[in-house]
């Protein structure tokens, strides 16, 4: 704020100023966008979180000591039960919503469960909207520089998919803050080597496992942030051999110390492992039966704090040596190797080229024999598809940008896109090991990383030419500008935003329930002062329906078919895609009539993803 001379610099003031009127402004925008529609739809998994299920569950097993019982689910969804479960204050008597049930059929009180609905994902919005800050802090303090600070906290927080999962009580709308949250921390750690820093990230090592057992992957990834870190710290330093053991022992140490600390804290969090250590071991030790890497991981580790103790790292020296005149190709092939498969994906896609008939697959066929029948490299290019078609154009140009800028000539950033990138193909190989095909909301974790990479490639950018002459609060605003745009046009379904590079008959995500508020509001239309009754093939339509409905998911087909054989009038269907391809033999008995559908609603305008209202004959 003051110069040398002690004059108050009102242009760095001023900047400030812009700076924190242009972040509060994508905030406002973030809540403006996240409260719209906040409460109209209900997605699939939601209800065995809210009420009397899993968060309440935790909460009573914590009241009443009973340990074993605050493990909810295998997810484990933990600090999902502290922070929507703030709703529980509000949410006092949850079956309210509920007017009549009779047999299959049930009618519901569409304001009160809409009501429940904004008690548990409000939440989860302002908390997601003010952890941006912590983005905007750390990334600032990682590369030094303000501005990236402010475009990634931006993108962030105007993301249609991150915006998206914010307002659905699942893990997952926690999962990628924390996951994230951990590895930027530990890169500002391996910068300044604050002990501060590595607390912070055990903290946020144990928050990310307890919300979903795939955070287990930071152990690893964070292990080889730290051998690259050794191998940049071996080429950068010409002391390196009196000095390296130093670094060795440092980081080599607090990294045990980060990962006994982040199982503290989700033990801490969750004291069924006190009672049943199987929850601690089994489930995420050797999740996946993969416990071997994790104890050879930690041996190693042991390893090298034993050699920089013992013998000054001249074990670890010798290695980071062997490898060092390779280390340049190795993390530019990486690099290289994602953008090749970016680039594959967006060529088979939006061309229409379909390469080795990869376009049969359907996004949603995660565990089917279709897909576990291609080979590794065919599984790999499937993977790639959910990332590159969720980001918005304007970053996915911008990460395409930085991605070939590293790989032809050093930037200043060239050690955060190289071990960012790394992960991103280390995320993606497990997956595929599992026989696991990604979707969008499984992916999640990648998007924050994939948004930090394209703010450093819009700094690099601004770099060139007369880029360099453009002013940073106007490009910001532009930032801005664009991303509402992306919000804007699939508003306010945001978590099935897909780019426009993909074809309108292509899919990356399912409705997941959205739309069912406005299949239920075109019902009510119709409904007259005589009983109706409402056929649903998917969760999601019911709560706002005002008559009788049934979800025929729910396992109520034969009190269904009972109504169906009764030839009554007034019954309405609601059929989805997702439900067709689960319930699919009412869709294709009314299909097969080649019936006009009285209603319809493709969400983001694409017509696979379709929620039609029919009235049967």
């Amino acid at each position: 704020m003051f110069n040398r001379a002690g004059v108050i610099d009102l242009k760095k003031r001023s900047g400030q100023i812009w700076i924190a009127l242009i972040y509060l402004l994508a905030l406002l925008l973030y809540f403006s966008f996240g409260v719209y529609h906040l409460t109209k739809f209900d997605t699939a998994d939601e209800h065995f979180w809210v009420g009397e299920d899993r968060i309440s569950q935790y909460w009573r097993a914590m009241g009443d000591r009973k340990w074993k019982e605050t493990r909810i689910n295998n997810k484990p969804g933990i600090t999902l039960a502290y922070i929507s479960g703030i709703g529980l204050l509000f949410d006092r008597n949850h079956e309210e919503h509920i007017r009549e049930k009779d047999d299959a059929f049930t009618r519901y009180d569409s304001k009160k469960f809409q009501w429940i609905n904004f008690c548990y994902r409000f939440p989860l919005l302002i908390f997601n909207g003010l952890f941006s800050l912590f983005f905007f802090w750390i990334i600032r303090k990682l590369t030094e520089n303000i501005w990236i600070g402010l475009w990634s906290a931006t993108l962030i927080l105007l993301s249609p998919i991150l915006l998206g999962v914010s307002q659905i009580v699942n893990p997952d709308a926690l999962s990628w803050v924390f996951c994230s949250a951990t590895i930027f921390a530990f890169l500002l750690f391996l910068k300044d080597g604050s002990r501060k820093i590595a607390v912070l990230t055990a903290v946020f090592l144990g928050l990310a496992l307890a919300t979903k057992y795939i955070a287990l992957i930071l152990v690893y990834f964070l292990f080889f942030i730290f051998i690259a870190h050794l191998l940049f710290y071996v080429k950068t330093k010409k002391e390196k051999s009196e000095t390296l053991y130093r670094e060795s022992l440092k980081v080599a140490s607090a990294y045990l110390v980060i990962v006994i600390g982040g199982f503290f804290v989700f033990s801490f969090l969750m004291p069924a492992v006190f009672v049943k250590s199987k929850y601690l071991f089994d489930d995420v030790i050797n999740f996946d039966h993969k416990g071997f890497i994790f104890w050879t991981t930690l041996c190693i580790d042991v390893l090298i704090i034993a050699d920089a103790f013992f013998w000054k790292s001249r074990m670890v020296l010798f290695f980071l040596e062997c490898f060092l005149r390779y280390a340049r190709i190795i993390f530019k092939s990486i690099v290289a190797i994602v953008l090749g498969l970016c680039l594959f994906t967006l060529a088979n896609w939006t061309l229409g080229v379909d390469f080795f008939n990869l376009e049969s697959v359907p996004f949603d066929s995660r565990q089917s024999d279709l897909f576990i029948s291609l080979p590794f490299w065919k599984k790999m290019i499937l993977q790639v598809r959910p990332l590159v078609f969720s980001l918005t154009p304007f970053v996915l140009g911008a990460l395409f940008f930085v991605w070939l800028k590293s790989i032809f000539k050093k930037t200043k950033y060239d050690f955060y896109i190289h071990t960012l990138s790394a992960f991103i193909i280390l995320y993606w190989s497990i997956v595929t090991m599992q026989g696991l095909l990604v979707n969008v909301r499984y992916g999640i974790i990648l998007q924050p990383l994939a948004i930090f990479m394209a703010a450093l490639g819009i700094w690099e950018l601004t770099q060139y030419g007369i880029f360099a002459k453009i002013n940073k609060i106007l490009i910001s605003l532009i930032i801005i500008i664009v991303s509402v745009m992306s919000l804007w046009t699939v508003k306010p379904f945001y978590f099935n935003y897909a780019n426009a590079l993909l074809p309108q008959e292509n899919l990356i995500a399912g409705a997941w329930g959205y739309g069912g508020y406005e299949a239920g509001q075109f019902i009510n239309s119709l409904a007259s002062e005589n009983e109706i009754f409402v056929i649903a093939d998917y969760p999601g339509v019911c709560p706002f329906v005002n008559s009788k409905c049934v979800d025929i998911s729910n396992d109520n087909k034969k009190r269904v078919v009972e109504v169906l054989n009764q030839n009554r009038d007034d019954i309405y269907f609601v059929l989805t895609r997702r439900g067709q391809v689960r319930w699919g033999y009412i869709g294709q008995f009314i299909e097969a009539k080649k019936k006009p559908p009285l209603w319809e609603l493709n969400i983001d305008n694409r017509p696979g993803n379709f929620i039609r209202a029919y009235k049967q004959e």
